[in-house]
């Protein structure tokens, strides 16, 4: 908005009964003075802001700082100044939704519709295929059933007959049906497509491509996966499959210390960490890139707060924009980013183990065998006198433990140079404990963090960068994991050893130096496997 220039905004919104409305804007009035930090640093550079003091408070100092010159002695804007609000309601009856609106064909009087036209129209969208009079007769029975029995008004009635559809196992199932063939006919294999990359039903492109049977043909197939790809609503497949294969959805399920990690909260940097691992795999569907950047890469993406939090200067603004890291940074790929350095931990402290198991399983795809049931839990030394490593040291001493965490625990000791929310640490914190001999409060020395160790095939790692050249090593497997673990996603079922020969082949070509992210995609969703029942 513009300085001095009032400008009116309508919105229609809807309110069930009992809904109170409520009216701010991110730098108005509100429980929360963030927004003002970045306002300091634009229109005031010679004050210092001191925002809530505790938990959540904030020191701006400029870089003109004036001595003694405070926020509150000098600060009249930028501000929204509100003139007039209104709100009119109920509106009248008369008023159609969007929806309405397209399956009314904006007619307002129910009683004036074709209610066989208008029921195969909106069947044919949320069934996301074509449909016969037959299977339209039931909702006419249920429409009519609720007038004359029911006593239900025109209105009601044929919304009633629509709720039907919505539940019928047409919509809430992608529905394939069983044919002398188990290749699936163009509607379903739309119906599978758009559900992969948008999260969604066909829209009407893809519904017209199915009509005249045009996803038959390989390169009509993979001209729809290109324009998919290539859509905003493509955001939905990011996510989903983030989520998926990186297991991103547990984020947040064991929160971060709040007095330990107050950074994490102060700067909302869960969704940061969050948007940096978005904005990465989008950029690698949009740009093609190898699947080793998801190993390694020289670049990330970052705001201030996130730069802040990795030790990266230079960083300014709350939006994430590519950002190239220096040559020698830890950072990098996916091993480098908060969002899945803090999901394998604890909230409280780190874990070898989980993010052991994490790197074989979503990068390298090797899980290890469950533990045995016999075997006792890691006891936590909440005195801070021994390392990880060294706590782990006794569940290697026992046999039936040593295999498995042979394999596990040296990809995990690399990354201990991370903290529980993805910070850079060379020592482990330290710790307070009650001497009783003292009556008093003695504090350990911080540990050096020791990354040294030696995977099972001898070679020998010691931080991230080291664990990430071992990786690199062993591109063949993240080639194979991801494919398997895309198609997976891509069908909604788990693979099985009839797949295993094309699985082998896709993932062939995705880990030829030439080949990139999106022709994965492109392969996984012009395959045998993901064209067929």
């Amino acid at each position: 908005m513009a300085d001095h220039q009032p400008k009116k905004y309508e919105v229609t919104v809807w309110m069930d009964k009992g809904d109170v409305p409520f009216l701010n804007w991110d730098n108005g009035p509100g429980p929360s003075d963030y927004w003002m930090r970045d306002i300091c640093k634009k229109y005031h550079t010679d004050i210092e802001f001191r925002g809530k003091q505790g938990f959540h408070a904030w020191h701006v100092v400029g870089k003109d700082l004036v001595p003694g010159r405070i926020v509150s002695d000098v600060w009249k804007g930028p501000a929204v100044r509100l003139h007039e609000l209104r709100i009119n309601g109920p509106l009248p009856r008369t008023y159609q939704s969007k929806a309405q609106q397209v399956f009314l064909g904006g007619e307002r009087d129910v009683s004036k519709i074709n209610l066989e036209l208008a029921f195969t129209r909106f069947a044919r969208r949320a069934f996301r295929r074509p449909v016969s009079k037959p299977e339209i007769e039931p909702y006419l029975e249920i429409e009519k059933h609720a007038r004359q029995k029911l006593g239900r008004n025109r209105e009601e009635a044929f919304f009633l007959a629509l709720k039907a559809i919505l539940v019928s196992p047409d919509f809430l199932y992608l529905k394939e049906e069983k044919r002398n063939t188990n290749r699936l006919n163009s509607f379903e294999t739309a119906n599978r497509l758009s559900h992969f990359l948008w999260s969604s039903l066909p829209d009407n492109e893809l519904f017209l491509q199915a009509k005249s049977n045009g996803l038959k043909d390989r390169v009509a197939l993979k001209q729809q996966v290109e324009r998919l790809l290539n859509d905003p609503r493509n955001q939905a497949f990011v996510q989903g499959f983030a989520e998926s294969w990186l297991r991103l959805d547990k984020l947040g399920t064991m929160p971060p210390a709040s007095l330990k990690f107050r950074e994490y909260y102060r700067y909302g940097l869960q969704d940061a960490m969050l948007e940096e691992t978005y904005r990465f795999i989008a950029h690698a569907i949009k740009e093609n890139v190898p699947l080793t950047d998801f190993i390694h890469s020289d670049y990330g993406f970052l705001n201030q707060d996130l730069a802040r939090h990795y030790g990266i200067k230079g960083i300014e603004g709350i939006h994430l924009r590519k950002v190239s890291f220096p040559e020698n940074s830890m950072r990098g790929g996916l091993l480098g980013q908060g969002s899945i350095l803090t999901l394998t931990a604890n909230g409280v402290d780190t874990s070898p183990v989980i993010r052991g198991i994490w790197v074989l399983e979503s990068l390298l795809g090797t899980p290890p065998s469950p533990p045995p049931p016999d075997v006792e839990p890691i006891d936590p030394d909440v005195r801070g006198a021994k390392t990880i490593k060294q706590l782990l040291e006794k569940h290697r001493s026992v046999q039936a433990c040593a295999d498995c965490h042979a394999k596990i625990d040296p990809y995990g000791f690399a990354l201990e140079y991370f903290d529980p929310v993805g910070g850079y640490r060379p020592t482990y914190y330290r710790s307070r404990f009650w001497k009783k001999s003292t009556q008093s409060t003695q504090l350990f020395p911080a540990k050096p963090i020791d990354g040294s160790a030696t995977l099972t095939s001898g070679e020998k790692i010691h931080g991230p960068r080291t664990l990430k050249k071992a990786l690199l090593s062993k591109r063949s497997l993240l080639a194979r994991n991801i494919t398997e673990k895309m198609m997976t996603y891509a069908t909604g079922r788990s693979m099985s050893l009839r797949d295993e020969e094309e699985i082998k082949q896709i993932a062939t070509i995705a880990n030829h130096s030439e080949s990139g992210f999106r022709d994965l995609i492109l392969e996984i969703a012009t395959s045998k496997i993901f064209t067929r029942r």
